[in-house]
C-alpha cells in the first residue's frame, strides 16, 4: 500500500486540511499534496514528523520490507481491511469443509492474541462504542494500543460512526461496480469524481452577474 494513501486517510480521519497538517510539520500544503499523491517520498525524519502530527506510529505509514517480521505481518492484515472486508472469528471444521489460513510457527500465540484483540475492536466499532477514527487509531498504534490503559488519540470532533462508514463503503463499491460495467461495454472513462463527504453540499451554480 502506498504511503500517500495512508497520509491522506489519517489526515482526513483527524479532520485536518493539507495546510493545517503542513503547518504542524513546517511544510507547505503543496508538499503534503505531493506526498499524498506519491509524487514525492518523505525522508525518514519528515515521515516521523508527519506520523507524530497524525498520532500514529511511523512504522504504520511505511511500506514493509520483505521478508516481513511479525509486527509487519499484523500491520499488513490491518491495512488489508482498506481493500476487502475482513471478519475475524473462530472456525470449527468438524462437519463443514472450508478453506482457512492458519498462522503457524513460534508466534502462533502472539498472532492469536493480536487477532482476538482486533476482533474485540471490530465488535466495539460495529456496536458504535467507538468511532472510525478511534478504530483506525487503535490499528495504527498497535502494539502499544494492546495496553489496557491505552487512550485513543482523538483529533476529529465529528468522526464517522460505523453506520456512516458502511454507507460510505457501499457508495464506493457501487461506484467501482458502475465504473467496471461502463468499461466492460467499451467506453473509456477519463475522469470520475465522487464526493464521500458526510454532509451534502449545495450543488446549485451561482448566477453570473
Amino acid at each position: 500500500m502506498a504511503s500517500g494513501y495512508l497520509f491522506k486517510k489519517f489526515r482526513e480521519l483527524r479532520g485536518l486540511t493539507q495546510k493545517i497538517l503542513g503547518d504542524k510539520v513546517n511544510l507547505s500544503d503543496v508538499r503534503i499534496r505531493q506526498y499524498e499523491l506519491d509524487m514525492r517520498n518523505p525522508k525518514d525524519d519528515t515521515l516521523g514528523n508527519i506520523a507524530e502530527a497524525l498520532d500514529v506510529k511511523p512504522e504504520y505509514l511505511k511500506d514493509p520490507v520483505y521478508p516481513y517480521d511479525f509486527d509487519e505481518v499484523v500491520r499488513l492484515l490491518f491495512k488489508l481491511e482498506d481493500s476487502i472486508p475482513i471478519a475475524i472469528g473462530k472456525s470449527r471444521m468438524a462437519d463443514t469443509e472450508i478453506h482457512t489460513v492458519a498462522f503457524l510457527g513460534h508466534n502462533i500465540l502472539k498472532m492469536d492474541q493480536a487477532l482476538n484483540a482486533w476482533r474485540q475492536m471490530q465488535n466495539r466499532f460495529m456496536d458504535e462504542e467507538i468511532t472510525w477514527e478511534e478504530y483506525e487509531d487503535w490499528k495504527a498504534n498497535w502494539p502499544d494500543s494492546m495496553d489496557e490503559n491505552y487512550k485513543f488519540n482523538r483529533q476529529n470532533g465529528s468522526s464517522t460512526s460505523y453506520k456512516k462508514y458502511i454507507d460510505r463503503a457501499q457508495m464506493q463499491d457501487d461506484f467501482l461496480a458502475y465504473r467496471e460495467m461502463i468499461e466492460e461495454r467499451g467506453h473509456k472513462i477519463e475522469k470520475m469524481v465522487v464526493d464521500f463527504d458526510d454532509e451534502p453540499k449545495n450543488t446549485k451554480r451561482k448566477k453570473k452577474k
